[in-house]
């Protein structure tokens, strides 16, 4: 249906709308005004038309057709309406009253990204279409104000540059709060007819949550993820607030209270066990001087003559006679472990030494030795507190160091391309050619002398107090993550990247002028954090294994602090005999070591949206 259109109407129209929109006549307004005016005169007609067109539909209630493409590249609308509108001949005579050119002012509506998106050309001419046969159809798609793009040709090159189409505005918009529908990622949704408007309305039945929420909602569903989270929970409090517990000192030597077991056994059995050995070696002591003075008068009495010899020979008789009456006795049957058995004593938890049992029996307060001790009574518990946080201080830090290193040189490798990222990753192909255990000892043993001379030379400052809390060791293992360590890191940032930078965000950003590094830091960088959250979670259990295996070694954490590498090479001297000592540190290094290493994979399952649940 259309409107009659009425020249007269439409002038006075104009001059209206050049009035109340930009308080200006027509000899002062500029092109771009004029053209605002005209269209929103033709806008006036279109209204009508449609409000009319709309209440045909509601009663005719005809099947609708709803189109839906990310972009319509509609064209110019001013020439077009009044093409359609049939309209076009009056509404020049017009303004050729009013001394302004048509085809000027239609020169002055921009056309959105002219000659880009041919999808979108496409999905404008089938709802002309559409419209010319008579269907009710609705084009459903993006309503860009940044994400057009015009395509020119510099230096031999196609590049893009951003659109501002909608920088004076597009007079032909009505903006439909009524209709408005806040659309957000995730959650549940459901339609439910409403009977009061007679419309469908969507409903958010789960509110849609942030990347990280739903990833945490995924991670807690994952039990053996959450089991390792609240292990690895557990050690961090282990090793750094449980030394603040315990009244020993790592390097605390206990005198009396050399290689205690992790249990012990009350002074009272202690006494029962040395009384019943007691008593099973005491044995019938022989006279043997009166065997002497008998065998003398013996011998005078045949008249024969008793010699020194013949008294030694009977003391060795008298002395043999004296063990044989003790060989019926087995000799296990002395042996304390065996006598505790047969006496039903059994052992209760924790170590304690023959004077810390003396002290506690006198009504003093003395804390066990949970773990027992080691070799010169240094109690084994603190020092494995000491080593785990040790171990999860080295590898926290060298993970850090791994991920800044890792991550910028394979976005920068990444994005540069071309001959820079060949020369980049062939250094990286080079540094996986080089035996990196050689290497960390090789720096070890190069870094060490000139760190010693550094860290006791005269003068402080922070730098060399740092320097000496980690050690000429530990420096020479940073150095090596830092060298060697990080090309994985890279390589997977890299191979990110690669994908990431030809998404259009990107282009657009570049399009917009942005800058390599801003790009970098800003889209390209944050778009891999999950990539780079799980890579260095599992860099964490790498680094701990190297500096236990290090300090196993001996290069590894300097003495008097313990690792639990080095613990295991001390416990290797005694066990056969004190196996808890290699035990303990050995079983929190595993427990640390898998727990990090499961975490670490429910976290990749939690960030991988391919893996969404």
């Amino acid at each position: 249906m259309s409107k009659r259109f009425d020249k007269e109407v439409f002038i006075e129209s104009v001059k209206s709308n050049l009035k109340t929109l930009y308080r200006q006549t027509l000899v002062d307004a500029t092109k771009q005004q004029v053209f605002q005016a005209v269209s929103y005169a033709v806008k006036d007609t279109i209204i009508d038309n449609w409000m009319e067109t709309q209440k045909v539909y509601e009663e005719e209630d005809p099947k609708m057709v709803y189109y839906m493409s990310m972009e319509f590249l509609m064209g110019r609308a001013l020439g077009n309406n009044l093409i359609n509108l049939t309209a076009y001949k009056e509404v020049k005579e017009a303004l050729d009253e009013l001394g302004l050119d048509l085809n000027v002012i239609e020169d002055q509506e921009p056309d959105p990204a002219l000659g880009n998106g041919g999808l979108g050309r496409l999905a404008a001419c089938f709802l002309d279409s559409l419209a010319s046969l008579g269907y009710a159809a609705y084009g459903c798609g993006i309503r860009y104000r940044y994400g057009m793009f015009k395509q020119k040709i510099k230096d031999g090159y196609q590049v893009e540059v951003p659109d501002n189409w909608l920088k004076d505005g597009n007079p032909f918009e009505i903006r439909r709060d009524e209709y408005a529908k806040e659309v957000r990622f995730g959650g549940t949704i459901r339609v439910q007819y409403n009977e009061q408007t007679k419309k469908e309305d969507f409903i958010q039945d789960r509110q849609s949550v942030s990347y990280w929420k739903d990833a945490w909602r995924r991670l807690k569903k994952n039990v053996v993820a959450m089991v390792a989270l609240g292990v690895i929970i557990f050690l961090f409090l282990f090793a750094f607030v449980g030394p603040l517990l315990i009244p020993y000192g790592y390097d605390e030597f206990n005198d009396g209270a050399e290689n205690l077991f992790p249990y012990h056994y009350t002074l009272e059995d202690q006494q029962r066990v040395d009384e019943e050995i007691a008593s099973r070696t005491q044995s019938e002591v022989v006279d043997v001087d009166s065997m002497i003075e008998q065998a003398k008068a013996e011998a005078e009495a045949k008249g024969e003559k008793f010699t020194k010899k013949d008294e030694a020979i009977l003391r060795a008789k008298a002395k043999t006679a004296a063990k044989n009456d003790t060989a019926s006795e087995s000799e296990e049957s002395t042996d304390p472990d065996t006598v505790r058995k047969e006496l039903g004593i059994k052992k209760h938890i924790f170590g304690y030494s023959k004077k810390e049992l003396e002290r506690k029996a006198a009504g003093e307060k003395v804390f066990p030795h949970v773990f027992g001790t080691d070799m010169y009574g240094r109690d084994i518990l603190v020092r494995v507190m000491y080593g785990a946080r040790v171990s999860m201080s080295v590898g926290v830090f060298a993970a850090l160091l791994v991920l800044i290193i890792g991550a910028l040189y394979g976005a920068i490798s990444g994005y540069c391309g071309g001959k820079v990222d060949a020369v980049m990753q062939r250094i990286v192909e080079l540094i996986y050619a080089v035996p990196e255990m050689l290497v960390v000892l090789l720096i070890a043993t190069a870094l060490k002398p000139i760190l010693t001379e550094y860290i006791n030379s005269p003068g402080g400052g922070p730098l060399k107090s740092f320097a000496n809390v980690l050690g000429p060791n530990l420096i020479s293992m940073f150095i090596a993550f830092g060298l060697l360590y990080w090309v994985t890191m890279s390589r997977i940032i890299r191979g990110q990247v690669l994908q990431l930078k030809q998404q259009e965000y990107v282009t657009a950003a570049r399009a917009l002028g942005a800058s390599g590094g801003r790009i970098i830091r800003r889209h390209l960088l944050p778009n891999c954090i999950g990539q780079i959250v799980v890579t260095t979670c599992l860099q964490i259990p790498s680094a701990i294994f190297l500096e236990s295996f290090l300090s196993y070694l001996g290069v590894g954490v300097s003495a008097p602090l313990p690792s639990l590498g080095s613990m295991a090479t001390d416990a290797l001297s005694g066990m056969y005999t004190y196996t808890y000592r290699l035990i303990v540190p050995s079983v929190v290094l595993s427990v640390m070591i898998l727990a990090f290493n499961l975490f670490g994979d429910g976290l990749r399952d939690a960030l991988d949206l391919k893996l969404k649940k």
